[in-house]
């Protein structure tokens, strides 16, 4: 037992001292692995950028790799740069003088670069007026390139000052053009649309009620009532106006048509719409907030105008009072009415405003104002807000019951500006002269007052 024994000890004593030789050892390193096939060559990027930039589409330089928005970002920028290098017409040494080829080409321009923003931004560029979101992206495009084609075309034939028969002919076989052109785009229901948005009726009615108009169903109603006045007097027929008989007709159907547009508004929203066009009430609310004064500044003053108005219809309708008398009084008001806009304006905002406010002005002659339109108010007179009122004596038989308003193209805050220029009222007959000629650029509105 003894010798296994010995060998078995030897055998360990020999394990134990190869175990320490290799732990003495380094340690190789692993095996390498097999290296990655290597992939195959890509594309040239920058051949494929090339191309995409040279096909001028989005999708292209998608494809290329760049994100949509960078994508309309770059093309946008080549489209303006490539407009804006053209060659501009020579100016030529006489700079001062005016040069109708660059009006052409700033207007060529102008069109052009509408129609490139208008592309690649969209209504987000604010350049399709109210927005054509109400039709698909593809028909937007196309409504666009509409629109700047037959621009271009017009803008051969219709500048210039005079408008050969020639030319009047081509405009309309254009406008017929571009009616079957957006016929064969837009389905009846688009058509529709449109036109609420961009016809030159949309375009009156914004103009002359927009800012009034809280909702759109007010606008429709009285875009409807526009619509068919237009077609009742198109702009072709303008000239068959020319005579006393044809004015007459048109004047009594503007008159029809306010009322039309008061009857589809109703009483209080008619009301609204008249504040937003008194031209006054604008100049105050625009004095009121460059001054910084409290907002209700504009509400207190057009309360305090429509006192005046009472009053001084009270004092000319008094017939017991001599007419120097009740013209002493109504200037009396005058000084009131003054000393009521220097404590709300200040003394130097209310001169300025005083000097051409037409209601102060009619005040300070002695006449009487009323804010209700005349029953035979011109059509060049609808815009005015303030309309005088004759003494009680003017009314005798054969008197003649005119004032002269001359109104001018500006006014203070972007308003109008009317004077009243005749304050004498004749009972001859005869009808009354102006006191003083009208002001450069402006314009005399005959107005027969209403009876106090």
């Amino acid at each position: 037992m003894k010798v296994p024994l010995l060998l078995l000890a030897g055998s360990l004593v020999a394990n134990a001292a190869l175990l320490a030789t290799l732990a003495r050892r380094p340690t190789p390193p692993p095996p390498a692995l097999p290296a990655p096939a290597r992939p195959a060559p890509a594309p040239d990027s920058a051949g494929r950028l090339r191309a995409a930039l040279a096909s001028g589409q989005a999708r292209d330089l998608e494809a290329a790799g760049l994100d949509p928005a960078a994508a309309r970002d770059l093309l946008l920028g080549r489209r303006l740069a490539a407009v804006l290098q053209r060659p501009r017409p020579a100016g030529g040494e006489r700079w001062w003088r005016a040069d109708p080829a660059m009006g052409q080409h700033r207007e060529q321009l102008r069109r052009e670069l509408g129609v490139i923003l208008g592309e690649a931004l969209g209504d987000d560029a604010g350049l399709a007026g109210p927005g054509l979101d109400f039709l698909p992206p593809a028909k937007q495009a196309a409504l666009r390139r509409i629109d700047h084609d037959y621009a271009d075309l017009r803008a051969r034939f219709g500048t210039g000052g005079i408008v050969l028969p020639a030319d009047q002919e081509r405009l309309r076989l254009l406008a017929a053009e571009r009616e079957r052109d957006l016929a064969a785009l837009l389905s009846p229901e688009e058509r529709a649309a449109y036109d609420t948005r961009f016809s030159p009726s949309a375009a009156v009615v914004r103009a002359r009620y927009g800012e009034g108009l809280e909702t759109e169903e007010e606008f429709r109603r009285v875009f409807a009532l526009q619509r068919t006045f237009d077609a009742r007097f198109p702009p072709e027929t303008a000239a068959t106006r020319n005579d006393p008989a044809g004015r007459q007709q048109f004047a009594a159907a503007q008159r029809q048509l306010e009322d039309d547009v008061r009857a589809a508004l109703g009483e209080a929203a008619y009301a609204r719409v008249r504040r937003t066009q008194d031209g006054d009430l604008r100049n105050l609310e625009g004095l009121a907030t460059r001054l910084n004064l409290p907002t209700d500044t504009t509400a207190r003053l057009a309360a305090a105008r429509e006192n005046f108005a009472t009053a001084s219809q009270r004092v000319q309708a008094d017939a017991s009072l001599p007419p120097d008398q009740r013209r002493a009084r109504v200037q009396a008001l005058a000084a009131e009415a003054r000393t009521t806009l220097t404590q709300t304006l200040g003394p130097e905002a209310a001169e300025a405003y005083a000097r051409q406010s037409p209601w102060v002005t009619m005040l300070q002659g002695g006449l009487a104002f009323s804010l209700t339109p005349p029953a035979d108010l011109p059509a060049r007179a609808q815009g005015m807000s303030v309309f005088p009122v004759l003494p009680a004596g003017a009314n005798a038989a054969g008197a003649v019951r005119q004032a002269f308003i001359t109104e001018s193209a500006e006014g203070g805050a972007g308003g109008n500006r009317m004077e009243v220029r005749v304050l004498n009222f004749s009972t001859s007959g005869a009808a009354p002269a102006p006191n003083a000629p009208p002001p450069s650029g402006g314009t005399q509105i005959l107005v027969t007052p209403p009876r106090p």
